[in-house]
């Protein structure tokens, strides 16, 4: 029977090994930190879990509704709260109804910009959206004064000093999805929120894989993967895995790149052009509401944050024992000087600025805090990214690449990476039968 490796314990790699172990393939999966879950991850704090980086579910995302049916695991469906935090005030901004409140718009930019996000929702052939930057494209559909206001500052915040360049195709997708998860009476978001947090859909994958004789291995990093004539050998610290027939590797390029030096320079030069942007996520238990929002984006280029997320303004504090959470999030560049700030130096930080938002919120209210950092968070999608999109198969039969880079023109998000997973596997099942 073939030895499959399965290289990064993310929602691709526990997805890519579940399948394959249920279709009766001997798989061994290997997760560099103690715990698997990647970018959907969480933190155990007293009798719960929390995610280490907010996660929510849309009605479209019928890829992850399969799998989660399938493992019979349950989805809560509530109503959301999004605003928009600009010159000093929060606005809500979920419903068709706060953009005809929405004061920084005149009508006739609440005309364009209603009028752009329908357009945008009937959109189907994405790819010529490749040809403009975001900010062409929106300003084009929903105005410049729209895009000056909303679009700017949140691509700014996403993608830094390189925002101006990210493709419309990116953005396009940005506003479908949200789209597809509004009630088609009221246009009121509903999200779904898994009971109990990922934590179960972590667990049920890692037990299925188990079960179906399969290996999850944790705090194995795969420091080089090798070719021994028809073999793959990956080395860890202290350990070898020798007898490998196929390696899949859900890591970024960049990390492929590395842990493999056998592959081809001009492949690995194409595995280190796709750029990304880092994560910062600060998670703090508080004492109080910051405010009656659950996703306030912001727009104020000085804020040293791009979103705060209020977890118990969506989920109820009685499923954490009474108490609040809520996330602070900064996409950077790893190479800026805030990427290496401890977490009470990014707190002393932040707090000025949710002081703006809540006078009457102070350091008092903050009964605890986690930092989580992720270097490899989001894909840089400029103008023509399709072009940069590497196959799954590599030069060197048996290796694979199945990673978050290809999920484009959608974004990142566990439906997603499920999807990937499925796309994948298909091709490959169909390959290793030959």
């Amino acid at each position: 029977m073939k030895k499959i490796a399965v290289v990064g314990g993310g929602i691709t790699g526990l997805t890519c090994a579940y399948k394959l172990a249920s279709a009766g393939y001997k798989v061994i999966l290997l997760e560099a930190e103690k715990e698997v879950g990647g970018l959907a991850g969480v933190i155990k704090i007293d009798n719960f879990y929390l995610e280490k980086y907010y996660h929510h579910f849309f009605r479209s995302d019928k890829e992850a509704l399969k799998l989660l049916q399938e493992l019979s695991l349950k989805l809560n469906w509530l109503p959301s709260q999004v605003g928009i935090w600009l010159g000093g005030k929060a606005y809500k901004f979920s419903t068709p109804k706060d953009l005809l409140k929405f004061s920084p718009f005149s009508l006739r930019d609440k005309w364009k910009f209603g009028l752009g996000v329908i357009k945008a929702r009937f959109i189907k052939e994405w790819l010529p959206l490749e040809e403009k930057t975001s900010q062409e494209w929106l300003t084009e559909i929903m105005g410049d004064r729209a895009y000056k206001i909303i679009w700017e500052p949140l691509l700014r915040s996403k993608f830094g000093s390189v925002y101006s360049n990210i493709s419309a195709s990116w953005i396009w997708g940005k506003i479908k999805l949200r789209g597809s998860s509004r009630s088609s009476c009221t246009q009121q978001e509903e999200l779904g929120y898994l009971e109990g947090s990922l934590v179960r859909l972590l667990d049920k994958l890692v037990d299925k894989i188990k079960s179906n004789g399969g290996e999850v291995k944790t705090n194995w990093e795969v420091k080089e993967i090798s070719k021994v004539e028809d073999k793959f050998v990956l080395t860890s610290n202290n350990e070898k895995l020798s007898d490998i027939n196929k390696v899949i590797v859900t890591t970024s390029p960049a990390i492929l790149s590395r842990k493999a030096p056998f592959l081809p320079s001009e492949y690995k030069k194409q595995l280190e052009s796709i750029s990304y942007q880092g994560v910062i996520c600060m998670l703090i238990e508080t004492d109080t509401s910051l405010s009656s929002i659950y996703w306030l984006n912001i727009a104020e280029e000085n804020f040293p944050f791009g979103g705060i997320i209020e977890q118990t303004n969506f989920i109820h504090p009685d499923n954490y024992g009474g108490r609040k959470f809520l996330y602070i999030s900064r996409y950077i560049s790893t190479s800026d000087e805030m990427w290496e700030k401890s977490a009470t130096e990014l707190l002393d930080l932040f707090l000025p600025y949710l002081k703006e938002i809540n006078p009457n919120f102070n350091r008092k209210n903050i009964l605890n805090y986690y930092l989580f950092k992720d270097a490899y968070a989001q894909p840089v999608v400029e103008k023509f990214y399709s072009r940069k999109i590497l196959p799954f198969s590599t030069p060197f039969d048996g290796l694979y690449l199945v990673s978050m880079c290809q999920i484009y023109p959608q974004d990142r998000g566990v439906n997603y990476a499920v999807e990937l997973a499925g796309k994948f596997l298909k091709d490959f099942t169909s390959q290793i039968k030959q």
